[in-house]
């Protein structure tokens, strides 16, 4: 018997360890909602990511250090360099680096 709760996506950390798992997520599409479906979340490894060091998008602003950042979000924040995470995968990250991928 199989059990399906819903999409879940998450990320938790320990102080020391960023853990991140992409599901599913609902999109809206033409003007409809539809899902859930993959990627629940999207990522973009950065060293030195714009020329300016800033990601934007509506409402939000992100500036960026110097050094190398990973940055997980629900949906794209632009249209350069954000890669969709596979349906189930884990992530663990530390200082930037991604640790382990599964």
């Amino acid at each position: 018997m199989s059990l399906i709760l819903g999409a879940s996506n998450f990320l938790y950390y320990d102080g020391e360890v960023l853990f991140a798992h992409a599901h599913k997520r609902i999109y809206e599409e033409a003007g409809e909602l539809v899902g859930p479906k993959p990627p629940g979340l999207h990522i973009k490894r950065c060293w030195s990511c714009t020329s300016q060091n800033v990601v934007t998008c509506p409402g939000l602003k992100v500036e960026l250090p110097d050094h190398q950042t990973v940055l997980l979000t629900s949906v794209p924040l632009d249209d350069q360099g954000w890669e969709g995470l596979e349906e189930s995968m884990f992530l663990a990250l530390k200082d930037g680096e991604v640790l382990t991928q599964n």
